[in-house]
């Protein structure tokens, strides 16, 4: 199964599958599982409805962003210092029409270490 058309890898872990593309710049993975992929959150997804999103006290209440007021240069700016390594922000989409359904980000601290024993 092709998950993005600039898809450099991809593998079955059980029902779900994993890759990675170049969308940004950066080495982005891309997850596949039952009825949702997570992508690289890009430009395309930068609409006044996603803004939308952003604004809405009841989408928002459980995020960090209910007290700020949000509009596409806001969103766009964002989205540029966030797509930044070691980082990732995803579009979370709907398997079946690629619609995005809101987004998921991940910080990671590279200077964390972790200790076995």
């Amino acid at each position: 199964m092709v998950i993005a058309k600039k898809s450099l890898r991809a593998e079955r872990l059980g029902n779900d599958l994993i890759g990675t593309t170049r969308e940004c710049g950066l080495d982005m993975p891309i997850i596949e599982s039952g009825m949702v992929v997570l992508r690289p959150f890009v430009e395309r997804y930068l609409t006044p409805l996603y803004v939308s999103w952003l604004n809405d006290p009841a989408t928002v209440r459980c995020s960090e962003n209910w007290h700020r007021k949000h509009t596409l240069e806001s969103s766009r700016a964002y989205v540029a210092r966030f797509n930044q390594p070691p980082n990732h922000l995803w579009a979370v989409t709907e398997c079946a029409s690629g619609d995005l359904l809101g987004n998921i980000a991940a910080t990671i601290d590279i200077c964390a270490r972790r200790e076995v024993g």
